[in-house]
């Protein structure tokens, strides 16, 4: 279990809490364990619209959820053209620092984390739990907005290393998608309580940048091979309220192992 701090600015150094793997995690507690789960299939905005679930044509507002049974494929997630907005903050990390006008870092001891090679790398020890967060300096509204990111590298799936993208009030209370253990999952964090909302098995093509939005009044978890083509892989009424969400980047080892790898980011609401 790695014990961390909330990287919301107010609280960093104040308040504790703990992100206890075993405690919401289907691929330690049973029911992931390889099997893909459907998630809703709800077109992203903008564009001519996307393709909804079990291969059917949708419309703007193309709603609807398979899941298989025992191990079977769910329902698959709407394909869409780019978000009405992406909020300000913006990050190519090309310049080799973190400018603290948007960002702050927290690090524990088993990671580390620095911009170097062009992008944001957290790199895990072997001998050592730990986490290191990349996180905004101030909150952005991402009211019928949105916020992405390209995911170059995700730790060593043989280790129990996650790499994570949230977005929300503090690490207690946020939505993320990240990778851990061959799985990509999106999340929602409320009183430190992580929900599985999906899950499916993680491919590097398919997956290369992640997208949180929201539009009138629901939230989305998104993937995308390029930047601008999108898949829903879930959709949710808002967990927490748009208007006031900082952003995080941050990547963990939860035990001790060998080459347990990094996780490197790159263009933050940037197309390469």
């Amino acid at each position: 279990m790695i014990s961390r701090l909330a990287w919301l600015p107010l609280f960093a150094h104040l308040v504790g809490c703990n992100r206890d793997w075993d405690a919401y995690d289907p691929r330690l507690g049973g029911g992931g364990a390889g099997a893909e789960m459907g998630v809703s299939s709800v077109n992203s905005s903008s564009g001519s619209g996307g393709v909804g679930g079990m291969g059917g044509e949708g419309g703007a507002s193309s709603s609807s959820s398979a899941m298989g049974g025992a191990g079977g494929v769910g329902g698959a997630g709407g394909a869409g053209g780019a978000p009405q907005c992406t909020i300000a903050l913006k990050d190519n990390f090309d310049d080799g620092m973190t400018d603290p006008e948007k960002w702050s870092n927290y690090v524990e001891a088993g990671a580390s984390i620095a911009e170097s090679e062009g992008n944001l790398i957290v790199t895990m020890e072997s001998g050592a739990p730990g986490y290191a967060v990349h996180y905004s300096t101030q909150p952005y509204d991402i009211s019928n907005c949105g916020v992405f990111v390209q995911v170059l590298e995700v730790p060593n799936p043989t280790a129990k290393a996650y790499a994570a993208f949230q977005v929300g009030t503090g690490s207690d209370n946020a939505v993320e998608i990240a990778f851990y253990q061959g799985t990509l999952y999106c999340h929602k964090i409320l009183a430190d309580n992580y929900t599985d909302v999906a899950f499916t098995e993680y491919n590097p093509t398919e997956h290369a940048f992640w997208r949180i939005r929201e539009q009138d009044g629901t939230t989305f978890w998104e993937t995308s091979p390029d930047g601008q083509q999108w898949k829903v892989q879930a959709s949710e009424p808002n967990p927490l309220p748009a208007g006031e969400m900082y952003v995080a980047l941050t990547g963990g080892i939860d035990e001790p192992a060998p080459n347990p790898g990094r996780a490197r980011f790159d263009n933050l609401n940037i197309l390469p």
